[in-house]
């Protein structure tokens, strides 16, 4: 249940969010790490410095791809003036030569220089000449959709059709496939959508958007084919009746097998109006600020105690936004792999960079120094769960294949249980 604020909104439905200083574990983090990087560069040799920084921040190119323009619009197109927080800007001072690495969901909020909605294109990385063997075979097993023009994008997803029926259509999106608002040399649903609902749906005037996911999300995107049915199916969702069961793999363990995790999380503005998602915390004049409400249920399916990784399962009836990457890489200090925006370990926070792998899962993935910020993010909306009615114990499951480069990943970490 939200609490009551004023008239005025925005994409989250939270009103005039104030200033929420970062938790203090997380700003002795960042401190620490500030001055110990100055103390490494002070001892470092500086010529040797400058050229990393050069060559490093040309894979920092980020383009503002979260879609949120769009959907705000589409959504809330009279809620836009909503007043934010200015001041919840993450120190990015040490982060001038960090590459970029992937995504971001929901209101994915990105920064133009941190930006995990933009993991470096693939055609940068070339595959041919590249020395890890075990990251160039896990982008292999990726679909290039950034590569494809809008013909091949509409015969990729007119042959991931994965439910339908007389009112909802639901495609499993590959990796780092847009909803909206992409650069022209990335790939976009909404972009090919007309040609797309003509090709399988002809006799649909239009497919509406239900559920979006992120673009470094991958599995369930739900759509419905008229009106009627959006509203219904977006009614379930707004009062926590459907089900979204997400599989993850990430760094470290949960402190339990199996738990609930109830943080509420409070929608921040970053720089460039960028968002981050962090936890509830009471600010200087002891006022809490608008928050939502939010709980995910984990269990671990295998954890391997030698590289110090989990395949995990999350489940959610009322999905905030971001909250799964939240909940795990802030909450419970477990972070998703590949995860640049929620991952605030002690040696990594508030650089931007993924979590760091122990030397371990490097050699089992057979991935060296500091290749792992080049790993796409792992996390899948495997199954959603529609009540038929409030009433009746009727069900609809529909659910998406684990992708490959998922699949190839759990093996190579001997995460696939036998």
């Amino acid at each position: 249940m939200m609490h009551k604020m004023d008239d005025k909104d925005d994409f989250f439905g939270i009103h005039d969010a104030t200033e929420t200083p970062l938790p203090r574990h997380m700003e002795a983090a960042i401190i620490l790490r500030s001055r110990t990087g100055k103390k490494y560069r002070e001892a470092s040799n500086k010529r040797s410095t400058v050229s990393d920084q050069r060559q490093n921040s040309k894979t920092n190119a980020a383009f503002d791809t979260s879609g949120i323009d769009y959907v705000n619009t589409l959504y809330f197109g009279g809620l836009l003036s909503s007043r934010l927080v200015q001041r919840h800007s993450l120190d990015r001072s040490s982060n001038d030569s960090v590459e970029d690495s992937n995504e971001g969901t929901g209101c994915d909020g990105n920064d133009s220089d941190v930006n995990e909605e933009n993991i470096r294109p693939l055609e940068l990385l070339d595959l041919r000449i590249h020395k890890d063997i075990g990251l160039k075979k896990i982008w292999e097993e990726i679909q290039p959709v950034w590569k494809m023009n809008k013909e091949d994008l509409i015969n990729v997803m007119a042959n991931r059709i994965i439910y339908e029926d007389e009112e909802l259509i639901a495609f499993d999106k590959p990796y780092q496939m847009h909803l909206a608002n992409a650069p022209n040399n990335q790939a976009e649903l909404l972009r090919i959508l007309p040609q797309l609902s003509y090709r399988i749906t002809p006799h649909v005037d239009c497919l509406r958007i239900i559920k979006s996911i992120g673009k470094s999300v991958t599995g369930v995107t739900l759509f419905a084919k008229n009106q009627n049915a959006q509203e219904k199916i977006k009614a379930l969702y707004d009062n926590g009746l459907i089900e979204q069961c997400y599989r993850v793999i990430t760094n470290m363990a949960p402190p339990h097998h199996k738990a609930a995790i109830n943080i509420p999380l409070v929608k921040c503005r970053k720089k460039n109006n960028n968002y981050m998602m962090l936890p509830l915390s009471v600010n200087n004049d002891n006022k809490v600020t608008p928050f939502l409400e939010a709980s995910t249920y984990y269990r671990v399916i295998k954890h391997d105690s030698k590289n110090h990784t989990s395949y995990m399962e999350c489940i959610v009836n009322r999905d905030v936004p971001e909250q799964i990457r939240a909940h795990l890489g802030i909450g419970i200090a477990c972070p998703i792999i590949g995860d640049i925006k929620y991952n605030f370990s002690r040696r990594e926070a508030g650089r931007g960079i993924p979590p760091r792998l122990s030397d371990t899962a490097l050699q089992d993935l057979n991935i060296a120094g500091n290749s792992f910020r080049r790993l796409p993010m792992y996390i899948h909306l495997k199954e959603v769960i529609i009540p038929l009615s409030k009433q009746s114990s009727q069900k609809i499951h529909i659910c998406a294949p684990i992708p490959s480069f998922f699949t190839y990943t759990l093996n190579k970490l001997r995460l696939l249980k036998k």
